[in-house]
């Protein structure tokens, strides 16, 4: 959500302007109370999720990396931590594990 000089938006306005974070925001919001998700969850944990899922599905963490905007790898690097608890615990996945590949043929690796 932040202006990055260079990145190009995810999300675009009627007239083709970023959105600013605080809207973005409060549609999240809206969205999370219609649908009655109680669990405590955010833009940026939308964010971490789609990058750990990546990492998952055996994206090349430098490909992520990119896809985040971080400059040093390390900080892409700390979202393995949660890859490895989830392996510990059987690999869990979520309702929506799997519905972004099917839905649009993306198989995490060619980017």
């Amino acid at each position: 959500m932040g202006d990055r000089e260079g990145s190009m938006p995810l999300f675009l306005t009627r007239t083709g302007n970023r959105y600013i974070p605080r809207t973005l925001q409060a549609v999240f919001e809206r969205a999370k109370k219609k649908s009655g998700l109680k669990k405590k969850a955010s833009c940026h944990t939308l964010r971490h999720s789609f990058a750990t899922h990546l990492l998952e599905s055996g994206t090349d963490v430098r490909v992520i990396q990119s896809q985040l905007g971080h400059q040093n790898l390390k900080t892409t690097m700390a979202y393995t931590h949660i890859t490895d608890d989830r392996k510990l615990r059987g690999n869990i996945t979520g309702t929506f594990d799997g519905f972004l590949f099917s839905q649009t043929g993306f198989d995490g690796h060619s980017l």
